[in-house]
């Protein structure tokens, strides 16, 4: 067969019709009540393996931090890996050859001391050590609002920010 014998072959018969359809989105209090359930089991831990071996692309996870905020929530992008080279993150991270990290977004608290959280996702992705993950699959319900423009906000609940607290007295014991 020669470049003047191409053929093109289309067969329609296996394809439905397109159907236009609109969709609407849910009310945000609906959406809160079907995410939270007061029950969800919470995986909390001082820097062992057995915390971060079960964290996937989307899970929330805490982390320890120095300010005068207890812990950050991170939103994970990609579970924990080990770094291949030397870098310094646009944080100030350094990792380098062999340490396991965690790749994802930050969620940055409204107020000190509130409970809602803002979900900016034009944010650059960073980078944190495995080891310092101290809380992971909790939810994040969305609350009634958005702040600048268009970012959607998020609540953390009071009896998981408890069970995240006793994790970071455990964390700051031990190191």
């Amino acid at each position: 067969m020669g470049r003047d014998l191409e053929i093109q072959c289309v067969n329609k018969n296996h394809v439905p019709e397109w159907i236009l359809m609109c969709l609407r989105p849910k009310n945000t209090l609906e959406v809160r009540d079907i995410m939270y359930d007061p029950n969800e089991e919470i995986e909390v831990g001082t820097g062992g393996e057995w915390i971060t071996d079960n964290l996937h692309p989307g899970d929330n996870v805490a982390i320890p931090t120095t300010t005068n905020e207890p812990f950050w929530l991170m939103l994970v992008e990609k579970g924990v890996h080990v770094v291949d080279k030397y870098f310094t993150y646009f944080d100030g991270n350094e990792c380098t050859q062999g340490d396991m990290v965690v790749k994802g977004y930050w969620y940055e608290r409204l107020q000190v001391g509130s409970h809602s959280y803002l979900f900016q996702d034009d944010q650059p992705l960073t980078f944190v050590f495995s080891r310092l993950i101290l809380a992971s699959k909790f939810s994040l319900p969305p609350t009634n609002h958005m702040v600048k423009g268009s970012y959607a906000t998020y609540e953390l609940k009071n009896n998981v920010a408890e069970i995240i607290l006793e994790a970071l007295e455990a964390f700051q014991l031990l190191n």
